[in-house]
Formats: C-alpha cells, sequence, structure tokens
C-alpha cells in the first residue's frame, strides 16, 4: 500500500511523508487532488506547522475541481458537492410543487368559505326564513 501512495504523491510530499512530517492518512487525502496542488498544499503545512487531518481536509476543500484527482470506478468522497447539489435542487422541485398545490388547495378554500358565509348570512337576512325560525320551537329544528 505504501508503494502506490507513493506513487500518486508529489516527490516533495513523499519525502515528506518518509520523514514522518506528515501522516499515512494525510498523504492519503492529498491523493485527491492532483501532484502540483499537493505541493501548493504542503506550504501552509510548513508556515502553520500542523499535519492536521482537519486542516489537509480543508485545503482539499478548497481546490478548485479542476486540480482535483479524477478517480476511476471509485467514489470520490470530495466529489459529493456535485451530487447533493443535483439531489438538491430536485428536492426544492418537489418542494415547491408541493407547496404551490397546497397553497392552491388553501386559496380555493379560504374562497369557498367566504361564499359559503355569504350565502348564509344572505338566507338569515330574509324576511321568510327569519320568520319561520321564529315560529318554530327550539326543539324542533327537524320540522323545518
Amino acid at each position: 500500500m505504501k508503494k502506490t501512495l507513493l506513487k500518486r504523491l508529489h516527490s516533495d510530499v513523499a519525502s515528506a511523508f518518509d520523514q514522518d512530517k506528515i501522516t499515512r492518512t494525510c498523504a492519503q487525502e492529498l491523493t485527491h487532488v492532483k501532484p502540483a496542488r499537493q505541493k501548493e498544499s504542503c506550504r501552509p503545512w510548513r508556515a502553520i506547522k500542523t499535519t492536521s487531518i482537519a486542516f489537509a481536509r480543508t485545503l482539499i476543500l478548497k481546490t478548485p475541481a479542476p486540480l482535483r484527482e479524477a478517480r476511476k470506478g471509485k467514489n470520490d468522497p470530495w466529489d459529493k458537492t456535485t451530487r447533493r447539489k443535483t439531489e438538491l435542487l430536485k428536492k426544492l422541485a418537489e418542494a415547491e410543487q408541493k407547496h404551490d398545490f397546497y397553497s392552491r388547495l388553501y386559496k380555493q378554500y379560504t374562497v369557498d368559505l367566504l361564499r359559503l358565509a355569504i350565502f348564509a348570512r344572505s338566507a338569515f337576512d330574509q324576511q321568510s326564513s327569519t320568520r319561520i325560525l321564529e315560529s318554530t320551537p327550539p326543539g324542533n329544528c327537524c320540522a323545518i
């Protein structure tokens, strides 16, 4: 595994790995970017004097897409952004459709409710219906 790892690393990064200046996990993370970018990524490490995995991952995430290493057949963890973006766009479109459907349904419901309220008010405002309701005893609502 060490030979294949060293093949995918820039010579400066490989020598730093051999001298135990960077850890194996940091070196494995650096294989996700092209060798030219690996060399550029070593400069901030030397300036800050840290080789943490979190720092390596942030440098890889800051790397533009053309400088990232294309992996064939393997699922690249740093290339999830494009897949995640398309999935989020699909979810957003679906949510918009649902929102439009429910907002139209709510508008129709309120319009129907207003019509019913207007109809009920006009029915009770008529003199004939008022006389019928007043003449009927309170317990005989079904006789109307």
